[in-house]
């Protein structure tokens, strides 16, 4: 439910400045007041060139993947305000004031018999960083940026100058929906500036930033290329991954609510931490999706070089999928088959069609799971 970078997106060079004039943005979010107003800018500007960015997809899996009529800014801004609505700060209490059980309800039985299993705490979400690398109940290592990479060293808000966890993003909305799932009732939060929020689905779009997501991907940058065009993707690519975490039901399996993220494999970079995923439409791959999509679309504003390091960033979220993509190995099996029946040729393997290859192929049901608040007097 919380989005990792790795090292592989520690990397080599310092893009140009978005220079032009910026759209207003149809998303709209409601913040704590632990937001920054340099954040709120950050984010608004980052909204307003989604609105005006072109997107291509080429090979048409981002349409199917989210479900769109079609890939324009317009589409993704639906897409992305049906699960995205409220940002509160890193630093935002988690305690019996902000959050209570509102009534008691009834959840839907998880398909496999198992217990939908609450995150850890709120106070300690997953995807912190650690002296300036993120983690994901996690840890990657650090990795410095090539030469040549060009700017300087980040001054009051590098990542070398702080300590402790840093959080980039996590999806609590999700995260508290599980816990009300666990203790049968409605959880409410307390959203300091913002008022009372039912947690009813994890469509709530309860989003918590902190200072990972505004800082340089490479602490050697200054702190000024936070407001270029890469690292605003960076931070639509953060938004959207999370917003994933928003879809799916434990209708069927326990852990497809809030499409939870598996255990990297060993020889895996991120092996033995919670930053990956099984199903081909999770979060990394929606992320990846949006990425490949920007890289198509980009006019101008987008140079060579920041294509280099987008793409990079989009090769790092397609390492963390698990699944096969296409059955391309089963379909070149049975093209051959095709043929040697036709010359009436007798290969056991041709006789019964191997669906394990199929059955890796897995997408999971993004229909969202929510419950109604009870009305008083029920």
């Amino acid at each position: 439910m919380f989005k990792l970078r790795s090292c592989a997106q520690v990397i080599a060079a310092l893009s140009l400045i978005f220079a032009g004039l910026l759209a207003e943005a149809a998303v709209e979010f409601q913040y704590s007041t632990g937001v920054t107003e340099k954040q709120r800018e950050l984010l608004t500007k980052d909204l307003a060139r989604l609105s005006g960015q072109n997107f291509g997809d080429s090979s048409g899996e981002l349409r199917r993947v989210l479900g769109l009529p079609d890939v324009s800014a317009s589409s993704l801004e639906s897409w992305l305000s049906t699960r995205a609505r409220y940002v509160i700060d890193e630093k935002h209490p988690f305690n019996a004031f902000t959050i209570f059980a509102l009534a008691p309800v009834e959840y839907p039985a998880a398909g496999d018999a198992k217990p939908v299993e609450a995150p850890p705490a709120p106070a300690q979400p997953d995807n912190a960083r650690v002296d300036g690398v993120p983690r994901n109940a996690e840890v990657a290592q650090a990795a410095a940026p090539a030469e040549g990479g060009g700017g300087t060293p980040s001054t009051s808000d590098s990542p070398a100058e702080e300590s402790g966890p840093t959080i980039v993003m996590a999806n609590m909305g999700a995260a508290l929906y599980m816990v009300g799932r666990q203790n049968n009732v409605v959880v409410g939060f307390n959203m300091l500036g913002g008022g009372l929020v039912p947690i009813t689905s994890p469509r709530v779009g309860l989003f918590q930033v902190g200072r990972g997501l505004f800082q340089p991907l490479s602490p050697k940058w200054a702190q000024e290329v936070i407001e270029d065009f890469v690292h605003s993707m960076f931070r639509m690519d953060t938004l959207f991954h999370e917003a994933r975490h928003t879809d799916g039901s434990a209708r069927i399996a326990a852990k497809q609510l809030g499409f939870a993220h598996e255990i990297c494999p060993p020889g895996h970079e991120m092996a033995g931490f919670p930053a990956c995923d099984r199903p081909s439409n999770g979060p990394y791959r929606v992320g990846s999706l949006i990425m490949k999509s920007a890289i198509e679309g980009c006019g101008p504003e987008c140079s060579a070089r920041d294509k280099e390091i987008l793409t990079l960033l989009y090769a790092d979220s397609m390492s963390r999928i698990l699944t096969p993509l296409t059955r391309a190995s089963q379909v070149g099996q049975d093209d051959l088959c095709a043929k040697l029946l036709r010359t009436r040729t007798n290969i056991p393997f041709c006789e019964a069609p191997d669906t394990s290859l199929e059955a890796q192929v897995l997408e999971w049901d993004d229909a969202p799971e929510a419950v109604e608040l009870p009305k008083r007097g029920e």
